[in-house]
């Protein structure tokens, strides 16, 4: 898992039906079962029945493996104090007992985009050296399918890079997906 795997994306799948985020809950709400997640998430917990795509996260923009939307990703990720992000995160999460890594998602189209976690990583989306905004999150912190999900609004269509940090383990397992499309 530690090893350079390089993907290549053929071509992105078409995006899940356009789906309205949820705002994001108090945090006491986030403790539940798969069942209790607010967002409609039925699209990425079927995803998420299919074989992981193996992929290794990059120290640097320079080392970050291409991974592929749309499909679950078992992500090996490296010492965070190894890291050098391109941008820093929104939040730094842990020290030098915690992972980290940067993942190459290609060009995107614009829209909103949700990055969906089985452990409870930090995840921020960079296009253009600028943060994404983040509009709204949910976890549900005894589902073990998707612990985390988030939503990022992708303003034009960009290269973005995925950046993680703050994980416990040296792996973990993500899925990106589109939920809507901007069509202006």
């Amino acid at each position: 898992m530690r090893s350079l795997l390089l993907l290549t994306i053929l071509a992105i799948p078409a995006a899940a039906p356009a789906q309205e985020p949820t705002r994001s809950r108090p945090m006491s709400e986030m403790h539940g079962t798969c069942s209790n997640y607010r967002a409609d998430l039925t699209h990425e917990f079927a995803l998420m029945k299919e074989a992981d795509v193996a992929v290794a996260a990059g120290r640097s923009v320079a080392e970050a493996s291409r991974m592929p939307v749309s499909k679950p990703v078992a992500l090996g990720l490296v010492a965070q104090g190894q890291v050098t992000f391109p941008v820093p995160p929104a939040q730094k999460r842990g020290g030098p007992d915690r992972f980290a890594g940067i993942v190459s998602l290609g060009e995107l189209p614009k829209g909103q985009w949700r990055v969906s976690a089985t452990s409870g990583v930090w995840v921020d989306l960079v296009s253009n050296s600028t943060l994404l905004s983040s509009p709204t999150f949910e976890m549900q912190t005894q589902c073990v399918d998707i612990f985390k999900s988030v939503v990022f609004e992708l303003p034009a269509v960009g290269k973005v890079l995925l950046q993680i940090n703050g994980a416990k383990d040296a792996h973990t397992r993500l899925l990106v997906t589109q939920i809507s499309v901007s069509d202006d």
